[in-house]
């Protein structure tokens, strides 16, 4: 939070959340309202060579064609700052919240009369209207009551797949908004949270991430703490010891590769 002398003047600048690794500060020039963004990178050289590609674009009409416009480079206290023009917000921010909001209100009337998609996955929320950015939820051929969800159905592609499912818990509308995490999780991070080759693998990881392998507690943490947040769905994995259930889920896979490998063998044989 110190000071940051730019041209003479002393900006008060207040870092602002963003995905790069490195800080942004949200600036102002004394004697001037206009906001501008500093980039502060540590590595000298780094921030120079990033000043040098800057400069091979300033020869376009940033506005135009929608370019980044810089307005200078300078160091202070041994780290390189670069004065960039404010700009809102990423194009992964904003299509994350209004997917986020779209998708919550979608979850919300479907719990308003009873019915669970259970099949929520990428491919099954797409654009309605691009120019406003529309998304519909689609795809309602596994789509049953809540009341019709038995333990122990299988429900959902392994990748999106609750906890609750895995490990045969009674079921509600609180599937599918795991699922929808496990969607927006994917847009954000550019890849999969847990590895779906085995439902087994899929836990273990869940139980890691979430260190609540020797704790008695929610499992879905991530998408039930907020409650205002959320359209008030429960959280399905209460008070859940998981240890038991890895033990189970152990000794099927195990169970399972023997199988495969004994049915491989014999296969070779004949």
């Amino acid at each position: 939070n110190a000071q940051v002398v730019c041209s003479g003047s002393v900006t008060r600048p207040e870092l602002q959340e963003c995905h790069s690794v490195l800080p942004v500060a949200r600036c102002t020039k004394l004697g001037s309202p206009e906001m501008y963004a500093i980039k502060i990178i540590t590595n000298v050289q780094e921030g120079k060579e990033e000043y040098e590609s800057m400069k091979l674009i300033q020869v376009l009409h940033p506005d135009e064609n929608h370019l980044m416009k810089m307005y200078e480079c300078f160091s202070f206290q041994n780290v390189i700052c670069l004065v960039y023009e404010i700009l809102e917000e990423s194009l992964e921010d904003f299509l994350i919240k209004n997917e986020c909001k779209q998708m919550f209100q979608a979850l919300k009337a479907l719990k308003s009369i009873g019915v669970v998609h259970c099949d929520i996955k990428l491919d099954n929320i797409m654009f309605a209207d691009k120019k406003s950015l529309k998304f519909k939820l689609i795809d309602f051929g596994l789509a049953v009551e809540s009341k019709e969800l038995p333990i122990g159905t299988e429900i959902q592609v392994t990748r999106f797949r609750a906890p609750e499912v895995i490990l045969g818990l009674p079921l509600d509308e609180s599937v599918d908004m795991w699922a929808l995490g496990m969607v927006l999780a994917c847009v954000y991070f550019g890849n999969y949270p847990f590895p779906s080759r085995t439902e087994y693998e899929t836990i273990r990881a869940m139980v890691q991430i979430f260190d609540h392998s020797h704790a008695t507690c929610p499992l879905s943490v991530h998408a039930h703490q907020d409650h205002h947040a959320t359209p008030g769905f429960k959280n399905p994995a209460h008070e859940l010891c998981l240890a038991p259930a890895l033990e189970v889920l152990d000794l099927q896979s195990r169970a399972t590769s023997t199988i495969t490998h004994y049915t491989i063998n014999n296969h070779k044989k004949h």
